[in-house]
């Protein structure tokens, strides 16, 4: 089977993006780069090294498309070539060898052994920050077999899914750009009848938000950039429009949302924070898909 990598970047380090690249390239047919970075000076670097490396498809918009245009550009790319697989990776997750096997395998046993119709399959997330599993992706979740468990959702990097699911789910929402998108496009599946795979027969390292701010009672939170609080917002408003998401997770959204604007706000920059989730929030009750206008 032709397993291809799907890697999407955005102005990176050409150091820790090679090495990642090498682990990935080790263990697949061929790697997809569709690049969204906006500095001219990286684009070129980039385009030049990746000039020099075998077995990648290199595309550059030269523009920001945003994650969830630049995943389908990939999907589409390995439909039109011999990809029977796609795995979807960011530029900064590490992947240790093995991992793309190890998830081809449990795929394959969990479709041959049952009549789960699959939608994807990741595997669990460690914090690379401080080297503990994110439990929440397992929350509420059913256990397949020993190590597999069908979950709510998982994130996109590190996911695996046969090419032709996407003609049954369809591709990513383009238009919400970042945030969101793996989460919206695991609860479509499960609305049309898939499930949404986790193992913990794999782990992978990756970094949710930029940093952990500890809460009360022991809690943290993920933070990332102020700018990305406005497609948090904005993102979270036109899930409660979308009728493949259950009524349990938009009541969850309606009392979250005052709860992390609070949190967020009191977080430096404060006035940054704020005023990226009030255009959110307006942007997402106006129904608006442009790009912070």
């Amino acid at each position: 089977m032709n397993i291809y990598a799907i890697i999407i970047t955005f102005n990176p380090s050409l150091d820790s993006f090679s090495k990642n690249l090498i682990s990935i390239q080790e263990q697949v047919q061929k790697v997809i780069v569709v690049d969204n970075s906006n500095d001219e000076t990286i684009q070129n670097e980039l385009k030049e090294y990746l000039s020099t490396v075998e077995k990648v498809d290199f595309i550059q918009p030269k523009e920001n498309l945003g994650i969830a245009y630049a995943q389908n550009i990939g999907f589409v790319h390995a439909l039109k070539t011999s990809a029977n697989y796609v795995i979807t990776f960011d530029q900064d997750s590490s992947v240790e060898s093995g991992l793309v096997k190890a998830l081809y395998e449990e795929y394959n046993s969990i479709q041959k052994n049952t009549s789960v119709k699959i939608a994807c399959i990741g595997p669990s997330v460690i914090n690379e920050r401080n080297n503990i599993r994110y439990e929440k992706y397992f929350k509420n979740s059913t256990k397949i077999n020993e190590t597999t468990f069908s979950v709510k959702s998982i994130i996109s990097s590190g996911s695996l899914y046969n090419i032709d699911v996407f003609s049954a789910i369809g591709f990513n929402k383009a238009e919400w750009f970042i945030d969101s998108i793996d989460i919206e496009w695991c609860h479509r599946a499960r609305y049309l009848g898939y499930q949404v795979l986790m193992t913990t027969r794999v782990a992978m390292k990756h970094n949710l938000g930029a940093k952990d701010v500890s809460l009360l009672a022991g809690k943290s939170i993920n933070v990332g950039s102020p700018f990305r609080l406005y497609f948090v917002y904005r993102n979270w408003i036109f899930s409660l429009r979308e009728p493949h998401f259950e009524l349990r997770y938009k009541l969850k959204l309606l009392v979250m949302m005052p709860i992390k604007f609070l949190i967020f706000s009191s977080i430096t920059p404060r006035k940054s924070r704020v005023i990226h989730m009030l255009k959110g929030i307006k942007d997402g009750i106006l129904k608006r898909h442009s790009f912070l206008k």
